[in-house]
């Protein structure tokens, strides 16, 4: 339970007198008028800068019937500066221990409102429950399953500052006050703070639309892009190759007449010797003259000339083998 005791101000100043009338003022207005979503009370009335609280989880989501607890730091400047506010209970949603990243936060201190006070920002935490993370400081993104089991888990969860688990802290609270929470549900989207986290959520979901529908823009432009360019490739490739098929029926008609004019020209044998004889086969007589010369091993002489000096290299040659006769038996002549 947290402690009571004497208010004493101090000589801090008109801010510090503003400031604890302020924070007395919204304990006196819960207590009057207390919410069915959480309860929240000061750990020292003459310190009143410390608040803990426990919120009930957001009904319809993975939260439901979860009870987490959690702190609340005020500055001596309150209202006029935003208060920090952090989880004591692991609940998946945010960091145990940290500062919850909220508008309504001094991470945000531009943002906040001196109109705001603790129970708009509560209100505002409990509807910031099911929202995405989306990479947040000190946000997490759960899986449904852990989040249930930490709901689950956080009933009995016990505060040593406190001195009491969750569910007597919401006990505390009284069956008409559960009674109203249709009637909060109602109302709950007029708190200011609330409105401005669902616009700020609304901008970013309408960015993210924007986003996703100029990325399909710009797929649908490169697609149609991809199909000119290749509808243009195949219109090229299509008149290339009827300008390639013009060409070689225009070279195959100049090679049948000139194959024509050179048949009726040339002889049946060089025909057959130049263009029809295949490199691996020769016709029968060409074959065997072949084979008849290289068998002699003398070339084939293609003319006169050539004949006459064909002839005398074989005279010579039989005159050689004749002198190698008589010298081959004059020598065994000699030696019987």
């Amino acid at each position: 339970m947290h402690q009571t005791g004497a208010r004493g101000v101090g000589s801090s100043g008109i801010t510090s007198v503003q400031c604890l009338s302020r924070i007395l003022r919204e304990y006196r207005e819960i207590q009057k008028e207390p919410s069915s979503y959480w309860c929240a009370f000061p750990i020292n009335m003459d310190e009143p800068y410390e608040w803990h609280f426990t919120i009930k989880g957001p009904a319809g989501t993975e939260f439901e019937g979860g009870m987490y607890h959690g702190r609340i730091i005020l500055p001596h400047s309150y209202p006029f500066s935003p208060p920090s506010l952090m989880m004591l209970t692991g609940n998946g949603r945010f960091e145990v221990g940290k500062k919850v990243c909220l508008s309504a936060s001094n991470y945000h201190p531009e943002l906040w409102q001196p109109a705001w006070g603790i129970r708009t920002m509560l209100d505002a935490l409990h509807a910031f429950f099911p929202t995405p993370g989306e990479g947040a400081i000190h946000s997490l993104d759960w899986s449904p399953e852990i989040r249930k089991k930490l709901a689950k888990d956080s009933v009995n969860w016990h505060c040593n500052t406190c001195q009491e688990t969750n569910l007597e802290a919401l006990s505390r609270l009284s069956p008409e006050d559960q009674a109203t929470a249709s009637k909060e549900s109602l109302t709950h989207s007029e708190n200011p703070l609330i409105q401005h986290i669902n616009n700020c959520i609304n901008e970013s979901k309408s960015v993210e639309k924007d986003k996703k529908k100029n990325k399909e823009t710009e797929k649908i432009s490169d697609k149609d892009d991809e199909y000119d360019n290749t509808e243009n490739s195949q219109k090229s490739d299509i008149y290339e190759s009827s300008s390639l098929d013009i060409t070689n029926k225009d070279e195959s008609s100049s090679l049948g007449n000139e194959g024509q004019s050179s048949l009726r020209s040339s002889s049946p044998t060089q025909h057959l010797g130049t263009v029809e004889i295949p490199p691996n086969r020769l016709p029968p007589k060409i074959s065997q003259q072949s084979i008849a010369w290289s068998f002699l091993l003398i070339k084939k002489p293609s003319n006169i000339l050539e004949g006459v000096a064909t002839l005398i290299d074989l005279l010579i040659g039989i005159l050689l083998i004749t002198i190698f006769i008589l010298f081959v038996r004059l020598f065994s002549t000699f030696i019987l």
